[in-house]
């Protein structure tokens, strides 16, 4: 009501030079009765287009009335019907809007049949099947898509269409150790008392590993010393793991730290682990378009590139993760010797785990000297010395090393090294302080990276 006053002020105000014969000047008698009757009818009625008059006549330059054909503030204001956010709440999940499409997912073997939503609008009323929906009060069964109809004040109505995505399986992990293993377990979301799929790479020290979903392709990185080689399995969910698919390697490429995905662009980069602290020219970051057709030893400047970092840390134990970002099409990389995370030199205590939520362009970081999480919102302007925005300790994180984030999820895994095993919480983006992970855990030895499939 204080808004539609407002309006009405500024119309009384600016029409003030309307002529007063007229049913849509302010002067008239019957201007409100007429304005309102006729705008609950979604009438054009008095759209007022307030424009500068330059003619010579109108030397003060005032606005006028040229044009009363266009919408005015209350027919603006009473045909609004949008569905602002949408969300399920138990289990959670948030809702993607494109457009009239909204499209969640929710965890493996979730009944769609009774789910209870969350959503914000700027119409007068929501609607399902002609039945009104109260927010987080109001079920609805979402084994097909529902259809959320918005209805403006004016009686103009929006429909948005919910599709309910839920996982078929219960999801995969695969998890790098220390071990001469890579391990996948056939669960993503309970890991009391399961048992793994060995990966063998025929090496020790896997440091880093990375999870190509579209295509189903598990990449492994070795961290021992002459290993310069990425390991390939294909159809991940489903090989036995006794040998890779096949495998391609980089001459200059000496121990690897840290393998990234642009999955929109069909990109890997891959950080090495140089073994000397003074050959600065060792130091790379690797980029290979079109990963997935790769094989044997690579050529330079016609299967990757590569640029020298003289600046990250020379040392043995610096080893590094890189995460790429499509908001800002930028490589974050943490170094554990350095004590910092290289994107305009954020520093830490032996940072040792990264991921980031492009969406939100939220960082998320693990601090293996603390055994803590930190968070930090506005991750692409965050410069210098930057306090997180909210840190995450839990007696659960034990020398914390890789991590993987969920978005759709609102979940992060996290691989303990020294604790030997994995944890993950849900509804990461909001919490802070001392927290119990929502499961907790299944035993590995001496995991350094994470990486998830929760759709196979």
């Amino acid at each position: 009501m204080k808004i539609i006053v407002l309006i009405l002020i500024q119309i009384l105000i600016f029409c003030e030079q309307h002529q007063k014969s007229s049913i849509c000047s302010p002067k008239n008698k019957n201007f409100i009765s007429y304005l309102f009757l006729n705008s609950s009818q979604n009438q054009n009625a008095c759209n007022l287009n307030l424009t500068r008059n330059t003619s010579s006549d109108n030397l003060n330059n005032n606005p006028v009335i040229n044009n009363p054909i266009i919408n005015n503030p209350i027919n603006i204001l009473l045909n609004q019907k949008e569905l602002l956010t949408f969300s399920i709440l138990n289990p959670e999940g948030e809702g993607e809007i494109d457009g009239d499409q909204i499209r969640i997912t929710l965890p493996f073997q979730t009944n769609p049949t009774n789910l209870i939503a969350n959503f914000t609008h700027n119409g007068k009323e929501v609607l399902v099947n002609n039945t009104p929906q109260t927010t987080s009060v109001t079920a609805n069964n979402f084994s097909s898509p529902v259809t959320y109809t918005v209805v403006a004040e004016n009686g103009t109505r929006a429909n948005y269409t919910v599709t309910v995505r839920i996982p078929s399986s219960d999801g995969k992990v695969y998890v790098a150790t220390l071990a001469n293993l890579n391990q996948r377990f056939n669960t993503a979301n309970i890991f009391n008392n399961i048992t793994g799929t060995n990966f063998n790479a025929t090496s020790t020290f896997m440091l880093a590993n990375e999870l190509d979903q579209e295509r189903n392709i598990l990449y492994i990185g070795l961290g021992a010393a002459g290993q310069n080689t990425i390991h390939t399995f294909e159809q991940a969910d489903t090989t036995n793991g006794s040998g890779s698919t096949r495998n391609f390697s980089i001459t200059t490429m000496t121990r690897v730290a840290g393998i990234a995905l642009d999955k929109k662009n069909n990109r890997m980069y891959v950080v090495n682990l140089d073994a000397g602290t003074s050959n600065n020219t060792n130091r790379r970051i690797f980029r290979i378009d079109n990963p997935h057709t790769k094989s044997g030893t690579l050529t330079s400047g016609t299967d990757f590139l590569q640029f020298t970092a003289p600046d990250l840390h020379p040392s043995m134990s610096g080893i590094r993760r890189i995460e790429y970002s499509a908001k800002t099409d930028s490589l974050y990389l943490c170094e554990f010797g350095a004590d910092k995370t290289r994107s305009r030199e954020v520093p830490f205590t032996k940072p040792t785990g990264i991921a980031i939520d492009n969406k939100r362009d939220i960082l998320f970081l693990t601090n293996n000297s603390t055994d803590d999480l930190s968070i930090f919102e506005n991750a692409s302007t965050i410069n210098g010395s930057t306090t997180p925005t909210r840190k995450v300790t839990s007696s659960s994180l034990n020398d914390p090393f890789g991590i993987h984030y969920i978005p759709e999820l609102n979940r992060l895994y996290i691989a303990n090294s020294i604790g030997n095993n994995v944890v993950y919480f849900n509804k990461i983006r909001t919490l802070s302080g001392l927290q119990t992970p929502t499961i907790s855990e299944f035993s590995a030895t001496g995991p350094t990276d994470i990486a998830v499939d929760i759709y196979r």
